[in-house]
């Protein structure tokens, strides 16, 4: 069962960026670093994943998310 998680106003994310099947946005209003490493922080602790697969595109921005996630 999932717990309730408590973000600070800070941490609080657009949900709307949750896909079927992938995570999509605006950067940097909807997506950005802290959003990134949040969403990476959540799926280790809840999945319990040694390794995850990351894919992105060519956007200025996908590294720096990419290294938030990881």
């Amino acid at each position: 069962m999932l717990e309730k998680i408590t973000m600070s106003e800070k941490n609080k994310m657009d949900v709307s960026i949750f896909k079927a099947y992938d995570v999509r946005g605006l950067y940097p209003s909807q997506i950005n670093q802290d959003t990134a490493y949040n969403i990476g922080q959540t799926l280790v602790s809840y999945t319990g994943a040694k390794k995850i697969i990351v894919g992105m595109d060519m956007r200025q921005s996908s590294p720096e998310l990419e290294n938030s996630l990881i």
